[in-house]
């Protein structure tokens, strides 16, 4: 009867690494112990056993190069992730900044939705307080009769005073405001770029100081979000109601970048 059994493993002879192989054959009585071509004979088959169950592999010590390796790819992939971050936070600031602009220039409220508040894009550039009483009436680009693109923005604030009458109620401190957009990744000059003050990332900004608009004695006044005019690119109208009589307010952009505003009641016809 013959029996077979084998053990294979890497071993260091010297500074090389070979294979060694036990055999052993006719119920281990006879083997052979063979490394890289060499063989000798095996002794007994107790030392057989004795080998193929207590051999030992030394590791092949690493290069210190792999070392080095690593070390160099850690460094730059530590140095391209800061040169990253470096280089990716203003590019995410201005994509914000464009998009702000680019909301504002397309803004529209509900015509029929009485104007609160300030819309979001416009306080990214002037944040409002809280407890200001002004609203945004309207908030949209519009060109001026020599093609003077500019952001218009009018924000008002509805006042009253007491009299024997009733209230008689005006809009107080009118202060438009027309700005030149532009990307913020431009070279105009106009652009100041101070992430700490948005509003400098707004090329010629101009405000019109306009006197106070008296509306009158009245109950009640609503204001509604203003509209452009689709027919007259320089001009805007923002509808309010009266004691629910139709009013309106209409608004040119200049070319000298002012804004010219003017009452009239719901039932004159549309300024030319």
């Amino acid at each position: 009867m013959r029996g077979r059994c084998g053990a294979y493993g890497d071993f260091m002879h010297g500074q090389r690494v070979g294979t060694i192989r036990i055999e052993i054959a006719d119920q281990g009585r006879t083997g052979t112990v063979g490394a890289d071509n060499e063989s000798y004979p095996l002794l007994s088959p107790a030392h057989m056993e004795y080998m193929a169950h207590s051999l030992t592999y030394m590791a092949v010590p690493r290069s210190r190069t792999s070392w080095f390796a690593r070390a160099a790819v850690m460094s730059s992939f530590v140095g391209l992730t800061l040169a990253g971050m470096r280089w990716l936070r203003p590019l995410t600031w201005d994509l914000s900044v464009w998009r702000a602009q680019q909301q504002c220039l397309r803004y529209l409220g509900p015509a029929d939705a009485v104007a609160k508040g300030t819309p979001a894009c416009w306080s990214f550039f002037f944040p409002v307080e809280s407890h200001s009483g002004e609203a945004v009436f309207f908030l949209h680009e519009r060109v001026s009769p020599g093609g003077r693109r500019r952001l218009v923005v009018v924000p008002l604030e509805l006042s009253n005073l007491r009299e024997r009458a009733g209230p008689r109620w005006f809009f107080e401190g009118t202060r438009i405001c027309a700005c030149e957009v532009v990307p913020p990744w431009s070279s105009h000059p106009g652009l100041q770029r101070d992430p700490s003050v948005p509003n400098t990332y707004l090329a010629g900004v101009r405000f019109s100081d306009e006197p106070n608009l008296e509306i009158g004695i009245a109950q009640s006044v609503q204001v509604f979000n203003g509209q452009p005019d689709p027919l007259d690119a320089s001009h805007f109208t923002i509808r309010y109601a009266v004691d629910g009589k139709q009013r309106f307010i209409d608004g040119w952009l200049q070319d000298d970048d002012t804004v010219r505003l003017s009452l009239r009641d719901g039932t004159e016809p549309d300024p030319d």
